[in-house]
């Protein structure tokens, strides 16, 4: 009878030393274990596609239990819709795009802004100029015909009195502006773009004009962003603006889910807002990378997260959890007690009997 009440105990102590290691293990195994996170890119070969493997890549190297997977899909609004659906936990929206009511807002990754381009001289001094006039659209960007159309409408410009020429972003501005039959040429483009390209230089029969009342289109046309052309971005020699123009344009964000941990989130967002240089592709695009508004007003909220990280507030794990190791150390104590009864009511030494 000793001899089983021994094995009784061998085996509670094994069994007990076993279920510490899993449970200690498994812990371990949760707090460090690495999220997947998927980015919703776009078609191969795109600027945001070439973001998002940069933004993979870094992630992998700064972070310590995040790994960023990127989804290809055939087509800008494709890859929107696979946002929208929860298909992915990150994507790339611009403000004159639909986007999900779950997005939040994780970095503001570029401007874009429509100028207008005329020959010197010229009396066409804005979009009223235009009508009656056969003008060289020139943009790569999809959807921004029918966003300036939307423009033209706002500024009470009837769209069909405009005869617009689609042409490439790569078009020289000498075939848009100097050579019939354009009387003028509207340029939109993302300011990353405009200030590399150098297309502007040693152009001096061209004048360079902004699109003017940014502020009422921005009321009056859904995800038109008030944009500023600074003096002698398009070029040095000549100066072209000669000084800051306000004109009208957009912006692109890379946008979360709502429900992301916050925690993952601020992650994120140090891992661009410390790396901007690093992110930016050809210096064409993102670079001029930005924390987005964190106003509650703002176009696209900013994520929580992000609020966190800018303020400095991210917190602490035992921050974090501190209520939750309370109660789990409340309960712990209850648990260890009615174990330590019922461990010592089945590993007792039996006594004998007298009859024994």
């Amino acid at each position: 009878m000793r001899a089983q009440n021994r094995r009784q105990k061998l085996f509670f102590l094994i069994a007990t030393i076993i279920l510490t290691i899993l449970i200690v293990g498994g812990g371990r195994y949760y707090l460090h274990s690495v999220r997947p996170i998927r980015i919703a890119a776009g078609p191969a070969g795109t600027v945001e596609y070439r973001f998002a493997a940069k933004f993979a890549e870094l992630v992998t190297a700064k972070a310590s239990d995040v790994r960023v997977s990127i989804i290809t899909d055939e087509s800008a609004a494709a890859a929107t819709s696979r946002f929208a659906r929860g298909d992915a936990d990150l994507g790339f929206v611009r403000t004159d795009q639909k986007f999900p009511g779950s997005a939040r807002a994780l970095a503001l990754i570029e401007h874009f802004a429509f100028i207008l381009v005329v020959p010197k001289g010229s009396k066409i001094g804005s979009l009223g100029d235009l009508r009656g006039k056969k003008v060289a659209f020139v943009t790569s960007e999809s959807g921004a015909e029918a966003l300036f159309r939307s423009i033209l409408t706002a500024s009470q410009v009837e769209p069909d009195r405009v005869t617009l020429q689609p042409l490439p972003g790569g078009t020289a501005i000498e075939v848009c502006s100097l050579i019939d039959p354009f009387q003028a040429a509207i340029l939109f483009a993302s300011l990353s773009a405009l200030a590399e390209t150098k297309r502007f230089d040693r152009m001096t029969k061209i004048e360079v004009k902004a699109i003017e009342g940014s502020k009422a289109l921005e009321c009056k046309v859904a995800g038109t962003t008030g944009e500023t052309i600074e003096a002698g971005l398009l070029s040095s020699s000549p100066k072209l603006p000669d000084e800051d123009l306000e004109t009208v344009g957009v912006q692109e964000f890379i946008t979360v889910r709502r429900r992301l941990s916050n925690t993952i989130v601020a992650e994120l967002a140090g891992v661009i807002l410390e790396n901007k240089n690093a992110l930016a592709i050809g210096n064409t695009f993102a670079t001029r990378i930005e924390p987005p508004d964190t106003d509650e007003d703002a176009f696209i909220v900013a994520h929580q997260g992000v609020s966190d990280y800018t303020d400095n507030e991210v917190k602490s794990l035992l921050d974090c959890y501190s209520n939750l190791f309370y109660i789990r150390t409340s309960v712990a104590g209850i648990l260890r007690s009615l174990s330590a009864a019922i461990y010592t009511a089945i590993t007792r030494v039996k006594p004998l009997e007298p009859a024994e």
